[in-house]
């Protein structure tokens, strides 16, 4: 009997879009130094059409705005 493939992780999972998150958080601190890098945005899609886009940090760095997440 055939084994049935594994299925694969979708980005509409909230636990990888945790992990995703705590990804690029861990980035940004790394590459900033002291200081996180201001702004990123991030997208990211699967083989089903699912995506993930969120962004992190400041909109305005002066104000302290945050980004939105779309």
């Amino acid at each position: 009997m055939p084994e049935s493939p594994k299925a694969l992780p979708s980005v509409a999972d909230p636990s990888v879009q945790s992990a995703i998150v705590a990804a690029v958080e861990n980035d940004r601190k790394r590459f900033g130094g002291h200081e996180p890098v201001p702004a990123t945005l991030i997208g990211v899609w699967d083989s089903k059409g699912h995506n993930f886009i969120h962004s992190f940090g400041y909109a305005d760095l002066e104000k302290k705005v945050p980004g939105h997440s779309g």
